[in-house]
């Protein structure tokens, strides 16, 4: 009995000190289907007749995102988290951009439903696409180089 606490309470410190905790492992991949989470920056600049209720509408939208997108598969919502605000960096290195948006998915997979397929992302980008001068957007595979 004691014996076996302590092969458990090993194998615990174990765990612990190799990543895995909440389900993913130290580079952000899920342990289910060991693929890296994708991290989606969207930086937008809008155009100069857009209004601060134009901008504001569309800002609140793209956060809403998280809670409107629903793969038709799993009937839940596969959008990680969604954060944003507007540009407050000193460095002058904007290139016009005014507003920035991170989006984490779990996978490459839901990345690329929300991007190509979504039907609430796809009305989302034609409303903004009326107030936007330019969008950019950049993903990444959190960890890998």
């Amino acid at each position: 009995m004691a014996n076996s606490k302590i092969y458990l309470a090993i194998l615990a410190i174990f765990l612990l000190l190799s990543g895995y905790h909440l389900g993913k492992d130290i580079h952000g991949w899920s342990l289910a289907s060991r693929q890296p989470s994708v991290t989606h920056v969207v930086l937008f600049q809008y155009k100069k007749n857009a209004s601060p209720e134009d901008i504001a509408e569309i800002n609140s939208q793209m956060l809403a995102l998280k809670e409107k997108c629903i793969h038709p598969v799993s009937h839940r919502r596969y959008i990680r988290s969604v954060t944003g605000g507007r540009d407050n960096s000193i460095e002058g290195l904007q290139n016009g951009a005014t507003y920035g948006f991170v989006v984490e998915f779990r996978s490459e997979e839901d990345r690329n439903f929300y991007v190509k397929e979504d039907e609430e992302h796809q009305r989302f980008k034609e409303r903004a696409g009326k107030v936007l001068k330019k969008a950019i957007v950049v993903d990444f595979a959190n960890g890998v180089f």
